[in-house]
């Protein structure tokens, strides 16, 4: 398995702090560590080295964590009773399933139900929402676990059970930084950066735009080739406000948008190289 400096191409020092802050934000930690396709304890050794109390060796996490925290990893997360031991401070299922009656937490397994039941609709239909909304509108987990009204893990988890992959991580930090992400990330003449790793070196700065663009191309963009925003807007580097339009192409369309032109109408005028469908 990559060590996380590896995965996120930052210095130990810049994962701690990463780590941190994500968790500081309200991710849990078996969120953060499905995200990053990573085990538990290495988010919590991360968490530890940060100081951060919740992992804490000296402390009993049983001491610490609540009711509405046990049925949060439980029902929601998903959890079985024995990847609740750690968040429990105990090392048998049979402690484990007492201390979840003793907290009043029905272990039916009825009542775990389904992200799909839970929200009205069939299994297909959440597969197909999951797609739609993940894929090809380029929405984040957290985004679509809010809609959903369950936690990030579980989110993951139905995509794996359903078998969507899941968008490389640098797509994702491009199509949406987290607000808690303080470094790879900044704004250049209206535009977004990332800070990439390519061919072993680090420390490069690229547009957003053209990452994305190049990552739906398989190739890289040509010196006459340009990413258009659709809606005007540097900043939205959403699928579905990106066009592809030589240089020439691309001085016409703004000229005729100067003019008045609605965009609609000016985009007739030029020939599209590139669009996402």
């Amino acid at each position: 398995m990559k060590k996380l400096t590896e995965i996120l191409n930052m210095s130990k020092e810049e994962v701690i702090n990463y780590i941190k802050a994500r968790y500081d934000s309200g991710e849990s930690v078996s969120a953060i560590a499905n995200d990053l396709n990573v085990s538990v304890a290495s988010i919590r050794r991360q968490l530890y080295h940060s100081k951060t109390e919740f992992v804490s060796p000296k402390n009993k996490i049983s001491s610490k964590i609540t009711k509405e925290e046990v049925e949060q990893l439980y029902y929601n997360d998903g959890l079985t009773i024995e990847e609740l031991l750690p968040y429990l401070g105990c090392k048998s299922t049979i402690t484990a399933s007492r201390i979840l009656e003793n907290m009043g937490i029905d272990t039916d397994s009825n009542k775990r139900r389904s992200v799909a039941v839970r929200n009205g609709i069939t299994n297909d239909e959440l597969k197909d929402f999951l797609i739609r909304e993940y894929i090809w509108n380029q929405r984040s987990i957290n985004s679509l676990a809010k809609e959903l009204n369950v936690s990030h893990a579980i989110v993951a988890k139905y995509l794996v059970k359903f078998n969507i992959p899941k968008r490389k991580k640098l797509e994702q930090i491009a199509i949406q930084p987290s607000a808690t992400y303080k470094g790879g990330i900044s704004i250049k003449e209206g535009y977004v950066n990332i800070l990439t790793n390519e061919n072993g070196k680090k420390g490069k700065y690229q547009y957003q735009h053209r990452i994305i663009v190049e990552q739906q191309l398989g190739r890289k963009l040509k010196k006459n080739e340009v990413v258009h925003h659709i809606d005007g807007n540097k900043q939205n580097n959403v699928l579905t406000n990106l066009i592809v339009l030589s240089n020439t192409d691309h001085m016409k369309l703004h000229g005729l948008l100067r003019r008045g032109i609605s965009h609609e109408e000016a985009i007739k005028g030029v020939s599209i190289i590139w669009a996402y469908s």
